[in-house]
């Protein structure tokens, strides 16, 4: 720390960039300061600093980020039936990260077949892949998670309800033309053997489309 002590007085160690006052005779760091110019010092891997203009650009831009959707409208499974139809995320279990679930995306492409809710459900199954994950940064590193439309799963838990759907065009919940997205703002994480699916309370045919986005961190 650089000499010199005044009452209430700033030092800076030139070493670790930490800040200090000077507070009842004794050198405190400020960590108001210092996660202030830690967030100034971020910066790209040629020493330019970044420009942020969203909450998971850093993320994206890390190539942690990823997403999967239906390509085509899918029929769904009945509640929480085992023999799962929909989309579904899986973490290996082999895996060293955890899968940080940030949005969930559903949209009902035509009337229900049935009338019921729409969520997620989480449980412990080892998935096999019949879809590909999308990488958000396209240079980026392969994603490690495992997506399906369907496969048989064991004990599924219901976790979040989001919305209403019917078979008509005048039901009050889902908007039957509409898409929506869900923010779960990172309160789902999945650690190795669990994965994520959608859920519809009752069975439809070849209407919905969903899609999930997630971050991929170290465990």
């Amino acid at each position: 720390i650089q000499s010199g002590v005044g009452a209430g007085d700033e030092r800076q160690d030139l070493d670790t960039g930490k800040r200090f006052i000077h507070i009842h005779n004794a050198w405190e760091e400020d960590k108001h300061i210092q996660y202030a110019v830690t967030e100034a010092l971020r910066c790209y891997n040629d020493g330019k600093g970044r420009s942020y203009s969203g909450s998971l650009q850093e993320a994206c831009e890390d190539g942690r980020l990823f997403s999967i959707a239906n390509q085509a409208a899918v029929t769904t499974s009945t509640g929480l039936g085992t023999s799962f139809t929909g989309l579904a995320v899986g973490n290996p279990s082999h895996s060293k990260k955890n899968i940080v679930v940030h949005k969930f995306g559903y949209a009902l492409s035509i009337a229900g077949s049935a009338a019921g809710a729409v969520g997620i459900m989480k449980g412990e199954t080892s998935l096999t892949a019949s879809l590909t994950p999308s990488k958000r940064l396209s240079r980026g590193t392969e994603s490690i998670a495992v997506a399906t439309a369907g496969q048989t799963i064991i004990a599924p838990v219901l976790y979040d309800i989001f919305a209403s759907y019917g078979t008509e065009g005048t039901d009050t919940g889902i908007n039957l033309v509409g898409h929506y997205m869900y923010d779960l703002d990172g309160s789902l994480t999945l650690e190795p053997g669990d994965f994520v699916a959608s859920y519809t309370l009752l069975g439809t045919t070849s209407g919905f489309l969903f899609s999930f986005l997630w971050e991929e961190v170290n465990r």
